[in-house]
């Protein structure tokens, strides 16, 4: 929640924020799903690129996974981190991604992703 500005109607810290709006209702629907048989995976990104002041915030996987030097060389949620930084901890990403879509399963995943508890 700390890439959108705090509005009138928010209560909590950006951490209390993202476990009611994100973590609560993605743990919810795990829990359905499975309940109907099907095989479900979750994972929280942790990467906080240093310099920025939203640290592991929501769609920072993006860069991770899409686009250049050029289209993301004014994102704040990179930080001061240079691209060749930016698209070493992508390389990891792509590679869970790729294994994923490949397998079906989540396999081993990068320090920077955090497996969700079934």
């Amino acid at each position: 929640m700390s890439a959108f500005p705090e509005g009138p109607s928010d209560r909590g810290s950006v951490t209390e924020r993202t476990q009611l709006l994100y973590e609560e209702p993605l743990r919810d629907l795990h829990a359905r799903l499975e309940a109907h048989g099907a095989r479900v995976h979750g994972y929280r990104l942790d990467w906080r690129p240093s310099g920025s002041p939203h640290g592991a915030t929501h769609c920072v996987e993006i860069p991770l996974l899409l686009g250049s030097e050029h289209a993301w060389r004014h994102a704040p949620m990179l930080g001061d981190l240079g691209w060749s930084e930016v698209d070493a901890v992508g390389r990891g990403m792509r590679a869970a991604w790729a294994a994923f879509a490949r397998t079906g399963g989540p396999g081993p995943l990068p320090a920077l992703l955090v497996a969700l508890p079934r």
